[in-house]
C-alpha cells in the first residue's frame, strides 16, 4: 500500500464533519489516479460502518 493513501482516508471524514465538498469532489479523482493499490484499503474504509454517511 502507498503511505499516501490512509492520510487520504482519514480527510474523509471531513465531509461529514465539516462539509467540506471539496473532498467529495477531489479525492475520488486522487484514489484513480494511485489506481489498483487504493482498492484493498477504499474496501476497507466502505465495509466499516463507524465512519458517516458522506464519507
Amino acid at each position: 500500500m502507498l503511505p499516501a493513501i490512509e492520510p487520504l482516508l482519514s480527510l474523509l471524514h471531513r465531509m461529514d464533519d465539516e462539509g467540506n465538498d471539496w473532498i467529495g469532489e477531489e479525492l475520488p479523482e486522487v484514489f484513480g489516479m494511485i489506481g489498483a493499490a487504493a482498492i484493498s484499503a477504499l474496501s476497507a474504509y466502505l465495509g466499516d460502518k463507524t465512519h458517516g454517511l458522506s464519507a
